[in-house]
């Protein structure tokens, strides 16, 4: 795995919509680790547990 993901990789990995951690992003639920110059959110493996997390709890 790459040390960094993009939001539309981290979503098709944990089966949601970007829509839905964008939504997460706003809430101030989950942030990304930072973003690229490039203005992709980037996301790292500690944002993969956190999201996994917050899916556990929402489900």
């Amino acid at each position: 795995m790459k040390k960094h993901i993009t939001i539309s990789q981290l979503a098709q990995l944990m089966n949601v919509s970007v829509h839905q951690l964008r939504y997460f992003e706003e809430k101030g639920i989950l942030y990304p680790l930072y973003t690229d110059e490039n203005q992709y959110r980037m996301y790292g493996l500690h944002e993969i547990y956190q999201l996994s997390h917050i899916l556990m709890l929402v489900n």
